[in-house]
């Protein structure tokens, strides 16, 4: 009876534990995932016009994002999900961060490349807003 309790025990410390790991599910943060992407790829489709004609959007776009991956990486836990958000933002690595330096860079994009480049970053939104609605 002594080993059941100290069993019980252990598993309620260790379920408060992980569970206080993982941030809460928070409403406001799926809402602006889900709308950024809309704005996002909504955004890229215009990439076949001069990049000037929409500079003012673009760095309201990077701004957004850059706020929402600050409010990922100051919750506790949340390290898979910030990976995320750093992963679409890099721009370096050929997700949306790295799309709009190119579109800057070279005035615009071709049509070919936007629609493959919008399907890469419609599928990392798509695990984000997955893993946000995981928290339900």
């Amino acid at each position: 009876m002594r080993r059941l309790c100290m069993f019980l025990g252990l598993l309620a410390v260790s379920a408060v534990l992980i569970t206080g790991c993982v941030p809460p599910y928070d409403p406001a943060a799926l809402a602006e995932a889900k709308q950024l992407k809309e704005v996002s790829l909504a955004l890229l489709e215009k990439a076949v016009e001069p990049f000037t004609a929409h500079e003012p959007a673009v760095t309201a776009l990077r701004a957004r994002l850059d706020t929402a991956l600050e409010n990922n990486t100051a919750k506790k836990g949340n390290v898979e999900l910030t990976d995320a958000w750093r992963e679409l933002l890099d721009r370096e690595s050929g997700n949306l961060g790295a799309i709009l330096v190119f579109w800057e860079t070279d005035g615009t994009l071709g049509a070919h490349y936007i629609k493959s480049a919008s399907l890469l970053v419609e599928k990392s939104f798509d695990e984000i807003i997955r893993q946000e609605e995981a928290r339900k």
